[in-house]
């Protein structure tokens, strides 16, 4: 089967091909690309195909620097979906820079024009691998996902037909991806508006670039092709995390003004949660009348703006909530409750598999009852009583929350099987 698969893509290679539109992603012409045996750092030239693929790069070098074209060859290797990680990107880097020297001594090139590029995950490939397949089951659901959420592709893959159809991948097409090397012949314009479009539907979260200190993401192209131009790569652990529905957050402002506090957060859907929090300080020397007395305590309802996890998104909420004080610092003293309510906005990142980090702001209006009071001989003698009201910003938020339940995603489809 993979020979079959092998070999069906290779012949994908060479047929017509049209420009990118935002619907479909196909590969540019002068496209070709090179299969290599697991542990090999160098193509297989006993095969037919990677001759063929070997000889048609040179003679399309060859006839568009006879027609007066500025060309570049961009040589780009990828890790496959779930696989991401150094030892791949490692045998694919290796791979590239000595077929980059290879065919270097084949082309009239300079090494100027060489593109060696990392394709991450490689999923705009896998696009056109699975597209080329008419006759693989669920095809169009497959890249329906692919062209989808970026954050749920393995998990929304490993869902079809009870992880059947991701099996069939991971045997077949996955190792393809991470053992073919791409290479493209072009314009150097056309290789970058190519590259972009790769990253416009690869949106990889796990993978990007940075060249000479801007985060090859989308932007402006930067010349890479230049020779002193270094790719420094930035890598995460591509496999999805599940960080469950529950988690658990300290609020770090509140935390450094001696008020410890706790919340918990639970996502009863990818867009609706509920939060709650409290806050206690209790400092209290009653030889200095020195008091410092808070609780508050307050439920919130969040709406998450296309949430791909529970460790990563943008929110806003609304929120009630209580409070009870006693202030004191040697003199006067201020003691009472109060009612509030308002709404929230923020945002969490993750930080590791199972911590992530919220900042946000909640502003409303707030309802003080409170009393004056003098401390006289270890007594408090009232003064009055006073309410109040305030509107403007009741919470900041920089917390670290922890996702105790958050796993491998995968992990749970492998136990199904």
């Amino acid at each position: 089967m993979k020979k079959f698969c092998y070999i069906l893509l290779v012949l994908a290679s060479f047929m017509p091909v049209r420009a990118n539109t935002p619907d479909e992603t196909i590969a540019p012409a002068g496209t070709m690309r090179l299969g290599y045996r697991i542990g090999q750092n160098s193509p297989d030239m006993t095969q037919l195909a990677n001759r063929k693929a070997y000889n048609d790069i040179v003679r399309e070098v060859a006839k568009r620097r006879a027609a007066g074209e500025d060309v570049a060859v961009e040589v780009t290797y990828f890790s496959a979906p779930g696989a991401g990680n150094y030892i791949n990107k490692g045998i694919g880097q290796n791979r590239s820079e000595l077929l980059k020297a290879d065919l270097l001594s084949h082309v009239s090139l300079s090494d100027s024009a060489f593109i060696v590029t990392d394709g991450g995950d490689g999923w705009a490939e896998l696009y056109r691998i699975v597209n080329s397949m008419p006759d693989m089951k669920h095809r169009d659901e497959v890249l329906r996902i692919i062209k989808g959420d970026p954050y749920a592709r393995v998990v929304r893959l490993k869902k079809i037909d009870k992880g059947r159809t991701y099996a069939y991948m991971h045997d077949n097409i996955f190792p393809l991806l991470r053992n073919n090397i791409l290479v493209r012949v072009g314009q150097p314009a056309v290789l970058a508006d190519a590259r972009r479009a790769d990253r416009n539907l690869g949106s990889d979260i796990a993978w990007s670039y940075k060249v000479d200190g801007c985060v090859d993401c989308g932007c402006s192209e930067t010349p890479q092709a230049e020779p002193q131009t270094k790719i420094v790569y930035v890598a995460a652990d591509t496999e999805p995390v599940d960080y469950g529905k529950w988690a658990f957050k300290t609020n770090l402002v509140y935390d450094f003004i001696l008020t410890p506090s706790i919340e918990i957060e639970y996502h009863f859907s990818p867009q609706w949660s509920f939060n709650i929090e409290y806050e206690m300080g209790w400092w209290k020397n009653k030889g200095k009348n020195k008091t410092f007395e808070v609780a508050e305590v307050s439920p919130e309802v969040r709406w998450w703006f296309k949430s791909p996890t529970p460790a990563s998104g943008y929110y806003i909420g609304a929120f009630p909530g209580f409070a009870w004080y006693d202030f004191e610092n040697g003199g006067t003293g201020h003691r009472g409750h109060g009612v509030f309510g308002g709404v929230s906005f923020g945002f969490v990142r993750p930080l590791t598999d199972k911590l992530s980090f919220e900042a946000g702001l909640g502003v409303g209006y707030l309802n003080l009852r409170y009393k004056d009071y003098e401390p006289v001989d270890g007594h408090h003698v009232y003064h009055r009583t006073k309410d109040t009201g305030y509107f403007g910003p009741l919470k900041v938020k920089l917390a670290l929350v922890w996702h105790p339940w958050a796993r491998k995603a995968g992990k749970k489809q492998t136990a199904a099987k």
